[in-house]
């Protein structure tokens, strides 16, 4: 847990681009629960104008089957642009009544916070108790 701290606090101290600091923060939380993936940047991905277009095309160039939008997405998301691709859109609402602290706080507090109460093992439990769209095959 403490790598993923320090990832993000040295990346603040190196660079004054949030883009940095969150594509830092991020590889080193998903590399502490167990991901083995690749970053990409999507500045180097061909994409179309338009928002929905734009993750339609990401969401192809990596081989996704899904596309998992959140309550804030569903507001302008097209979801033609993702049909072109035969690309499922998901809705994903984090788990509602639970009294679950993770869940309870999860939109106004960060991953980071998550990993830090918590720790890698159990975040990871969470997560994987509320994967419903992973166990469908998604990729995103």
């Amino acid at each position: 847990m403490r790598e993923v701290l320090e990832a993000a606090l040295d990346e603040f101290e190196a660079t004054d681009r949030v883009s940095d600091v969150a594509r830092a923060s991020t590889a080193a939380l998903l590399t502490a629960l167990g991901w083995s993936g690749e970053v990409l940047d999507s500045s180097a991905i061909p994409t179309r104008e338009g928002r929905s277009e734009r993750l339609a095309d990401l969401a192809a160039a990596t081989s996704s089957t899904h596309y998992l939008c959140g309550t804030g997405g569903w507001r302008y998301l097209d979801t033609q642009a993702f049909d072109a691709h035969g690309i499922q859109v998901r809705s994903f609402h984090t788990p509602v009544g639970m009294g679950d602290l993770l869940w309870r706080w999860a939109r106004q507090t960060s991953s980071l916070w998550a990993m830090s109460s918590l720790g890698p093992t159990a975040l990871g439990e969470k997560l994987i108790e509320h994967r419903p769209a992973v166990a469908l095959g998604v990729s995103v």
